[in-house]
């Protein structure tokens, strides 16, 4: 059994909601506008993740014993996979690949 109802509503108010938005604006700005509906989901786990780590990094920072470190190496690890897939495909997004003899000509052209 599934459960098919909506997400639970944030109050976008909260400076950790302020700050999810700055964060995906970011990542949305240094990886293009041209981007999909599910490399915008990607971007914002990414900016989810990214501000869980910087809310982990003030703990630590603060000398709060009990920040888990694989916790926090698991997001670091998993914010870098998440931008760099998406920053992959924004690269090559509206490139063609280059025929045969396009490509020999270039190879003879060096």
């Amino acid at each position: 059994m599934t459960d098919e109802s909506p997400p639970r509503r944030v109050d976008g108010r909260s400076s950790a909601a302020r700050r999810f938005r700055t964060l995906v604006k970011a990542f949305t700005t240094d990886l293009g506008d041209d981007l999909s509906a599910a490399d915008k989901a990607l971007i914002e786990s990414a900016a989810v993740a990214a501000l869980r780590i910087e809310y982990l990094r003030v703990e630590m920072l603060s000398g709060k014993t009990g920040v888990d470190d694989d916790t926090l190496t698991r997001l670091l690890n998993s914010t870098t996979r998440i931008l760099s897939i998406v920053a992959g495909k924004s690269r090559h997004r509206g490139k063609r690949e280059l025929s045969i003899d396009e490509y020999l000509a270039a190879e003879n052209a060096e």
